[in-house]
Order: structure tokens, then C-alpha cells, then sequence
């Protein structure tokens, strides 16, 4: 099913499970091209799936919905697998709901919402120049590269799974329940909160955010990169574990306290500056230069 459109204002995209290919085009064709994953029992069968998940297209609306037509149920066709491929101009809002997808995107968007109980998605070259980037996913991985979001908010929360954002947003913040983060900030962020409850945290900070960084692992090890010339103020806490920071950061310690498990270390890089906090219940911090594994 091949469905061209006039250029519209939003696209909202929901599909039962399959993948799910949203490219931006500054001259078009602008289209929504959906197919069956899997053969079905018969041609027949291949047409009425594609019927019941086919294209709603409101052009006068400016509204392309990819999805079950309004008012058609029918649980036969609940696990259906479609893969669809959508062509859009840039500068749209564009949202996405599946059950169980996979998800590319790239391109200039006003904001971008995915929302997908299971399946690994990819961002790649994606911006946003005024707007926000939200992914929710209950199962599966994360991985934003390229991205630009100046003047909004990159918001990632994974049930279970591997996060990784490289790029910029003016508030960056990254979840997941269990699974690795690795972040790189580039110059330009304000704000950037990572969580794992089981994983470790890598935060590259090309530029260390205006306001705070904070980083939190329940089980599992941080390591927090600065460039050379970053002023900043860190607190480093671990309930089990230890604390290690390269010499030749010329860090100032101001408080030290050890346990018999952990330790908590306050101290200040250059004239300080933004505060970044990093904190650990079993693991350990380490505090390195860009560029730098010791």
C-alpha cells in the first residue's frame, strides 16, 4: 500500500508491531508506504490485514494517521507485522505508538514522541530546533546520535535496556531500569540526569551543563569525562566501593570520608563551577580526562 499526500502538519503513526521508518525530505515525494512483514495464509489475507492497518490520510487536516482505520477491531489481526516507511517535509510534529517496533528517524522535526513497548529505536541526525525529543520504551535498547535540541528537552526512560545519546539538548534526561548509559553532552546543555538501576554510567561532558549534572547508579560503576579547560565542583558518593580520579586533572579535594564499604569525596576543579554529582550504592566513580582510559 503506496499512499502520497499533500504536505501536512502532523503525522501520527500506531501500528500493532512491525517497523517503522520515518525519513524527512526538503523537496519530497512525501508518502507513507506500508507492507506485510510476514506472508499471511493467502492473498486474500495479506489484503484484508493491510485493509484493517491501513493508511488514514486527512489531508485537509494536515493529519496522516498510520494505523487501524477507525471504528475496524478485529484481535485476528492484533500480532499482524507491517513495516512502514514514511516520507514527511521537515518541521513536523510526529508521533509514534506500536507495541512491539523497531524505530529509525532522521531528519528536522518540531518535536519527536515515540512511544513503543518493545523493540530497539535509532535517532540519527535528529533535530529539533524549538521543540522536545521524548522515547519511551518498556523493552529494548536506545541509541540517539546527532542530536540538536537547544532550546528543549531530550527525555529517554527504558524499562529495560541500553541508553545512549550523543549531542546536545538544553535538558537531557536519560533512564532506565536496567542497562548501561553512555552519554556525551556536547556545549550546550544546561541540565543532564542519568539513572540506572542496574548498569553502568558513562557521562562524557564536552561541555559540563550550566546547571547540574547528576548522575545515579543503584548497581553498577560511573565514569565522568571532562575536557581540559572545564571548571566544575563534584560530589562523588559511593556506598560500596571506591573513588579514583586522574592526577593530572588538578582536582582540589575539600572533604574525604571513607567507610569501611565507600566513600564520599567533594572537590573542585579549577575556580569551580557547575556542580556534578555522581552518586553509586555498589560500584565504582571514576573521574577521567576526554580522551583518557586508564
Amino acid at each position: 500500500m503506496d499512499v502520497p499526500f499533500v504536505a501536512p502538519r502532523r503525522v501520527a503513526v500506531e501500528i500493532p508491531a512491525g517497523t517503522v521508518v520515518i525519513r524527512v525530505s526538503e523537496t519530497g515525494p512525501w508518502r507513507a508506504v506500508c507492507r506485510l512483514r510476514a506472508e499471511a495464509g493467502s492473498s486474500e489475507d495479506a489484503e484484508n490485514a493491510l485493509a484493517r492497518l491501513g493508511l488514514v490520510v486527512d489531508a485537509e487536516g494536515g493529519h496522516i494517521t498510520a494505523g487501524p482505520i477507525a471504528g475496524v477491531s478485529d484481535r485476528r489481526h492484533a500480532d499482524t507485522s507491517v513495516a512502514l516507511e514514511i516520507a514527511v517535509p521537515p518541521g513536523l510534529d510526529v508521533t509514534v505508538r506500536a507495541g512491539a517496533a523497531e524505530v529509525t528517524a532522521h531528519g528536522s522535526f518540531a518535536n519527536l514522541d515515540i512511544d513503543v513497548a518493545a523493540g530497539h529505536t535509532e535517532l540519527e541526525g535528529v533535530m529539533c530546533p524549538q521543540g522536545d525529543v521524548r522515547v519511551h520504551v518498556g523493552s529494548g535498547h536506545v541509541s540517539i546520535h546527532g542530536a540538536s535540541v537547544p532550546r528543549g528537552r531530550a527525555t529517554v526512560q527504558v524499562g529495560g535496556g541500553a541508553v545512549c545519546l550523543v549531542g546536545r539538548a538544553r535538558t537531557v534526561t536519560l533512564c532506565t531500569g536496567a542497562g548501561d548509559i553512555d552519554a556525551v553532552c556536547d556545549v550546550g546543555c544546561r541540565e543532564l540526569r542519568c539513572e540506572t538501576g542496574a548498569g553502568h554510567i558513562e557521562a562524557e561532558l564536552r561541555g559540563v551543563p550550566d546547571a547540574l549534572t547528576h548522575l545515579n547508579a543503584h548497581a553498577g560503576d560511573i565514569t565522568i569525562r571532562l575536557p581540559s579547560s572545564a571548571d566544575a565542583d563534584l560530589v562523588l558518593t559511593t556506598r560500596a566501593g571506591g573513588i579514583d580520579a586522574e592526577e593530572g586533572l588538578g582536582l582540589a579535594v575539600s572533604e574525604c570520608r571513607e567507610s569501611a564499604a565507600g566513600a564520599m569525596v567533594t572537590c573542585r576543579r579549577g575556580g569551580g563551577g557547575p556542580t556534578v554529582t555522581a552518586t553509586t550504592e555498589a560500584g565504582d566513580i571514576a573521574v577521567r580526562a576526554m580522551g583518557i582510559d586508564l
